[in-house]
């Protein structure tokens, strides 16, 4: 029989604000012949919980033809699928639909996955998923290549294929953001059709915004709590454009500790915002020069907003606050002196700023003069904002050259330079040195997407905490292996999340040690954490942690033990690494083949059924669609006792239950879920888990059902 195999490699970016996913689909057989593919449908589930997000999606390809149209014949062939997903993503599962049934991709040491997946017969189910790591040329990974190889495959048949992936969301003012994996959405595929589903776990009321092209696509709340939003793929447009998810999130005042218990150890992740009370840091004067004109006539409002919402937050009563502008031709303090920055004062003062008529002029230069003379004669340091649509002042640039001197030479006080950009980029010369000569700093709004324009004002302009460290104490034990979940934070304004994943022997409560330095001031709090939350996704915790621990051991010379060591932590957490893969058949689904310990040999696995120690639990088929079978396998050597099963959704409110009594001896139990509630109603598409419960043993499987 001749073999065909298809080199599959597809173009897409990953609509995100900061990285790209690129998906290849050009198809190569044997003879070097392209083939023609069509993307039919695509359905994607997004569930965030604690700072991120699982993915689940599912694609439905069908191979139509080769490049010139022809159909070589009708042997089966191996479907080669080559992707990139960002260096943070971590892939924890992988399913295949050949011929109407699905078969689930388990986690094992890529030399075993290799070995199952080549000596499969071509005609039996088969698929495998590993990772590679390209780096850039100064060693550090910049994203993470994966190869997704399915069989068999025909000319003119539907296959679908599921990826399942976790990664962490991007945080700013109010909202959390997440990148948008869409793989099978090429431009040119007018026909691909997707159906978008959200739910926030912990707001499942927050309604989200998709964001791609410059484009937003409105969502609607579906019976069983999810949001859900259609598109086709032309909707899309150029891959080129970045986009993402986004939505709102209440602020957070109090620290949230997410704790799973794994035997003797815990796996945790602290979300606090910085214990810093107002007068624990430098107080603030601050002089707003505001000078925003008909060139941004269209985003005035918005930038306003904007800064209004990050001074409300930022500052206190304890600070001091007034505002510079023109009026009437003519620069006007909107205060004699500088006022409290109470709540109060600061909606008092932009509502006067909004009832201000719109300046047809700038006059940037004319209020840096009185701002200069009102701190010279308070005789007081503090920082001027400057907010502005000049782009003149710079031309040439000897008339910058005497702004700057005049306004830096006759400042008498300590006086930082902190400019908002918000015209085309004329004055850049100006306002760059103007900041560098008073340490202050500059920031362009243009420059900045949309929704990190908050987040950007709250770098440049808010009260901040800078070398921020967290040490948590459990009761009773100590912690080991944490790490920042925002590595590349090290600037925290004060009122954004410090985010920590660990490891901890020991139990509630917790004593958390807040550590970091406030405008030259060092700041040191304790705080006692006595809860923690309770939800089926907790042990997503234990994959994140261990995920990390992997990224730091690649970063390590790669030893024999260090790669068995990835290999073996892969497996057993069930994610893939550079040493462990995914693949269908699995050793505990197939007579298939064993890594021995002692070597690199492969022998056929040991007959007869190999029996739990207490019990374990498999749903088939996972995703299901009409029923679900839940098996339950038991050491027969157990007494006499009650199998408790229940099924929960996301927010992890229980939609069926039963109660068993096994007998002794007994080695199974077998239950079937038609995907209906206690009611009888149907249960609805999503992610649910099953939670078995014997003695004090559990177990939880996580299933998705496609209705």
């Amino acid at each position: 029989m001749k073999t065909f195999k298809i080199s599959l490699f597809v173009f897409l970016l990953m609509l995100c604000p900061v990285f790209a996913a690129r998906i290849y689909f050009v198809g190569v057989n044997d003879q070097q012949q392209w083939s023609e593919y069509r993307i039919r449908a695509s359905e994607l589930y997004q569930g965030s919980y604690f700072h991120h997000s699982e993915y689940t999606s599912f694609t439905e390809f069908r191979i139509v033809a080769d490049y010139w149209g022809n159909r070589p014949n009708d042997e089966p062939f191996v479907f080669n699928y080559e992707f990139e997903l960002p260096e943070a993503a971590v892939v924890i599962g992988a399913a295949v639909q050949l011929e109407g049934t699905w078969h689930t991709a388990h986690t094992q040491d890529l030399l075993t996955a290799e070995s199952l997946f080549d000596s499969t017969a071509i005609n039996r189910p088969r698929c495998l998923l590993r990772q590679f790591v390209s780096r850039n040329s100064d060693g550090s990974n910049n994203y993470q290549r994966y190869l997704m190889q399915v069989s068999p495959t025909w000319y003119g048949t539907s296959f679908n294929i599921s990826i399942t992936y976790l990664i962490k969301n991007t945080l700013e003012l109010y909202h959390e953001r997440s990148p948008l994996f869409t793989y099978g959405f090429p431009p040119y595929h007018d026909v691909s059709a997707m159906n978008y589903y959200f739910l926030d776990t912990d707001e499942p009321e927050t309604q989200p915004v998709l964001e791609h092209s410059y484009k937003t696509f409105p969502f609607y709340k579906t019976q069983d709590g999810w949001w859900k939003s259609s598109f086709m793929g032309t909707d899309i447009g150029s891959y080129y454009n970045f986009g993402g998810m986004t939505w709102l999130k209440s602020r957070q005042s109090q620290p949230k500790l997410y704790l799973f218990q794994d035997g003797s150890e815990n796996y945790y992740l602290l979300s606090a915002i910085p214990p810093l009370e107002p007068q624990q840091r430098p107080l603030k004067k601050i002089l707003l020069l505001f000078d925003v004109g008909t060139a941004t006539s269209g985003d005035r409002e918005f930038i306003l907003d904007s800064f209004q919402d990050v001074v409300q937050l930022g500052y206190s009563g304890y600070d001091s606050i007034n505002v510079l502008l023109m009026h009437d031709l003519a620069p006007r303090f909107l205060r004699p002196r500088f006022v409290s920055a109470s709540a109060e004062n600061l909606n008092t003062l932009f509502a006067e700023m909004r009832s201000q008529p719109v300046p047809q002029l700038n006059a940037t230069v004319q209020l840096l003069r009185e701002a200069v003379d009102y701190f010279n004669t308070l005789q007081t340091d503090g920082e001027i904002w400057l907010l502005s649509t000049a782009e003149r002042d710079a031309n040439p640039v000897a008339k910058a050259n005497d702004i700057i001197a005049l306004t830096v030479a006759k400042l008498k006080q300590d006086v930082a330079i902190k400019i908002l950009a918000c015209g085309g980029g004329g004055n850049d010369y100006l306002y760059e040195n103007l900041a560098r000569l008073t340490q202050g700093a500059v920031l362009r709004p243009s420059s900045v997407k949309t929704y990190h324009l908050k987040l950007a004002m709250a770098d440049l302009l808010s009260p901040a905490l800078d070398l921020m460290e967290v040490d948590l104490a459990p009761s009773g034990g100590y912690t080991k292996g944490r790490y920042n979940f925002d590595l590349s934070r090290t600037h925290y304004p004060i009122y954004y999340p410090f985010i920590e994943i660990g490891r901890a022997v020991g139990g509630l409560p917790f004593a958390a040690d807040f550590y970091g330095n406030t405008g030259g001031q060092w700041f040191h709090k304790q705080l006692q954490i006595t809860s923690s939350a309770s939800i089926p996704q907790l042990k997503q915790i234990k994959t994140l942690w261990h995920a990390q621990h992997v990224k730091e051991l690649l970063r390590q010379p790669q030893s024999w033990n260090l790669i068995d060591e990835i290999g073996r932590i892969g497996k057993e957490n069930h994610f893939v690494t550079p040493y462990s893969a995914l693949v269908i058949p699995s050793e505990a689904g197939y007579a298939g083949f064993k890594r021995l310990a002692e070597g690199d040999t492969l022998t056929l696995a040991k007959s007869g059924p190999v029996l739990p120690e207490q019990f374990e639990v498999r749903a088939y088929p996972n995703p299901f669609n009409a029923q679900l079978q839940i098996t339950v396998r038991m050491n027969p050597l157990a007494v006499d006792g009650q199998v408790d099963i229940r099924i929960y959704d996301l927010l992890g409110r229980q939609v069926r239950a039963w109660r068993q009594n096994v007998p002794a001896h007994e080695s199974s139990l077998l239950l079937v879920w038609d995907g209906a509630d206690e009611k009888g109603e149907s249960a609805g598409s999503g992610v649910y888990f099953v939670s078995v419960q014997r003695d004090h043993q559990r177990q939880i499987a996580k299933i998705t059902c496609l209705k």
